[in-house]
């Protein structure tokens, strides 16, 4: 985006609220009567519900009712929602921040790799947590294989023990599998020969046949990762 550095970082949750407040604190003393914020973004990072939340904070209810869409017209304030898109243009809500600031929402932006974008709406339900995530944690051999739906697997290649911990957290619609021997030729290459059997029904999203050709073909990529302790966890990898 251009930044040479940032003013702020914020873990903040619209769902609960929290971080807001110690967010919209920055924001008024960073926006001086007539600046401007936008809110910027990829696709489903919850820019619109952020904006929400703000500004039930500030009295503008679920959905200001002063919004003007950028071009002039009436606008009709950020719509939140699981779909991808959402929000087609650049949208005002005028003098959210009591330092009378507008904040403007923005379509958000596309990724390479964010899968959420290729997914239909029944699928996008699915990815897209609506309670609180749950780990599943497995100790996983050295070559065995995690399906995390139809969507991705991870390959335990090699590591200095036979076993290691991996967590995966995943919406609780999201089925994962775990393999012993799973893409190893010698074996068959279990897991190759799982995916292409289930993949679309027991292993979704993708929902359905169709879908799963729809997608295409994984690519690979490999993660050498590094760990101090088995009391914790040293590594994320998204």
């Amino acid at each position: 985006l251009g930044l040479q550095r940032a003013s702020g970082v914020h873990l903040v949750s619209a769902h609960t609220g929290m971080g807001t407040t110690v967010l919209a604190e920055q924001l008024e003393q960073l926006l001086d009567e007539g600046k401007e914020a936008w809110v910027v973004g990829a696709q489903n990072a919850g820019k619109s519900s952020l904006i929400n939340r703000l500004s039930q904070k500030y009295g503008g209810g679920e959905t200001s009712d002063v919004t003007r869409d950028v071009n002039g017209g009436p606008g009709l304030g950020p719509i939140a929602s699981h779909l991808p898109g959402t929000t087609l243009g650049v949208v005002r809500l005028e003098n959210l921040l009591p330092s009378g600031a507008d904040v403007y929402d923005t379509p958000g932006l596309l990724q390479p790799s964010q899968v959420s974008s290729r997914l239909n709406s029944e699928e996008a339900r699915m990815v897209l947590p609506r309670k609180r995530l749950t780990p599943r944690t497995y100790r996983a051999e050295i070559g065995s294989t995690i399906h995390v739906g139809g969507l991705g697997r991870i390959d335990v290649l090699d590591g200095p023990q036979r076993t290691m911990y991996l967590t995966v957290w995943a919406s609780a619609d999201v089925p994962t599998h775990y393999m012993l021997n799973g893409f190893q030729k010698s074996e068959g290459g279990k897991a190759d020969l799982l995916y292409k059997k289930h993949a679309g029904s027991k292993l979704t999203p993708p929902i359905g046949e169709k879908r799963v050709k729809q997608l295409g073909e994984w690519g690979s990529r490999v993660v050498t990762v590094y760990g101090s302790s088995w009391q914790r966890s040293d590594r994320d990898v998204v």
